[in-house]
């Protein structure tokens, strides 16, 4: 690289570095802010082992690139880990046009900040009672679980389980709560089923209390949030929301629950609803709901 080279990279980052600063000290006033989940929705189909589908995760980026200057925020709320939500915030671009703003992960148990750091917090609900039940939990579910040949997924609050073959997910989530009763824990955790595992997580710390926290951690309304989600777990989020929306590959109940359904699955559909409500654009890529 020449030096003429050099410098311009330098200085492009610290144009970068200023405008962090801009955004995590003064403050990025947004109207609006769009929240998402990853799996199934910014990423394709998801799952472990599941390709993303690349190409419509650049589209997606590209949108959220263009949403800045309509002065719209970015984030995510998914169940991943702080650590992978760091790559896939950099997957569409969040750190680099949507600094200084929070994500959470595990469901909002985490909440990150989108700066190179990846500071990450707990939530009010990640209290010490928890923890202690989450080590007792460690030492006998999951070593059941995980005898009978079913996985744990590597998480830093939540316990999250995916079923051994031969058990269905409500026969592990039923496990669970026999586990979390014997033990007397029912005062501390809860324990849920996604569309592909079993997860134990604090009282208190349901998604439509951790969507508050994100809305008022950026500094957004709730009823300027549009929250898009593929899940059932999503759907009690989308009543304490101004808009809600979900892929075409949502499951039944969550496409008959979001007011925005679009016409193609994962990122190419969220990329659909992004353009719809920001820039009121036709309505073909999307259908409605009265709900």
């Amino acid at each position: 690289m020449t030096e003429i080279g050099i410098c311009d990279n330098i200085k492009g980052r610290v144009r970068m570095a200023l405008f962090i600063i801009f955004c995590v000290v003064g403050g990025l006033k947004m109207k609006n802010l769009v929240v998402l989940d990853w799996d199934k929705c910014c990423n394709g189909e998801g799952g472990p082992g599941v390709p993303w589908d690349l190409e419509g995760m650049a589209d997606l980026a590209e949108t959220i690139v263009k949403v800045v200057k309509e002065d719209i925020g970015v984030c995510l709320l998914t169940g991943r880990g702080s650590q992978y939500g760091l790559a896939a915030a950099e997957a569409l671009g969040l750190v680099q046009n949507h600094p200084g703003l929070w994500s959470g992960f595990e469901g909002g148990l985490i909440f990150a900040q989108h700066v190179p750091a990846w500071p990450c917090e707990y939530a009010q609900c990640v209290q010490k009672g928890y923890l202690t039940a989450r080590e007792l939990l460690e030492e006998t579910l999951t070593r059941t679980i995980i005898k009978q040949g079913g996985r744990q997924e590597k998480k830093e609050v939540c316990l999250t389980y995916n079923p051994p073959d031969g058990i269905s997910l409500d026969d592990l989530l039923e496990m669970a709560q026999e586990f979390i009763k014997d033990l007397r824990l029912t005062g501390l955790v809860n324990a849920t089923r996604t569309n592909s595992a079993v997860d134990i997580w604090p009282l208190g710390g349901a998604k439509e209390d951790n969507i508050l926290e994100i809305c008022k951690r950026n500094e957004v309304d709730p009823k300027d949030t549009i929250y898009v989600d593929d899940a059932k777990s999503g759907i009690p989020v989308f009543n304490v929301v101004g808009y809600s929306g979900a892929p075409a590959n949502a499951s039944p109940e969550v496409r008959q629950a979001a007011k925005i359904i679009s016409k193609d699955n994962g990122p190419r559909g969220i990329t659909q609803i992004i353009q719809y409500i920001i820039w009121n654009g036709n309505d073909l890529g999307v259908s409605f709901n009265k709900v």
